[in-house]
């Protein structure tokens, strides 16, 4: 099972990709989302 912040980051990125008219948009959004993930999931195991 994945974690609610995960699940909840995943969505946030579709919500944006789908509202963002450009798609440079959403590869810097997922990206961050992404780091921010990974930030997490190092500090916290």
């Amino acid at each position: 099972m994945l974690p609610k912040w995960y699940i909840g980051a995943l969505m946030a990125t579709a919500f944006a990709s789908l509202s963002s008219p450009r798609i440079e948009d959403m590869r810097d959004l997922s990206a961050r989302v992404s780091g921010a993930a990974l930030r997490r999931v190092i500090i916290i195991p």
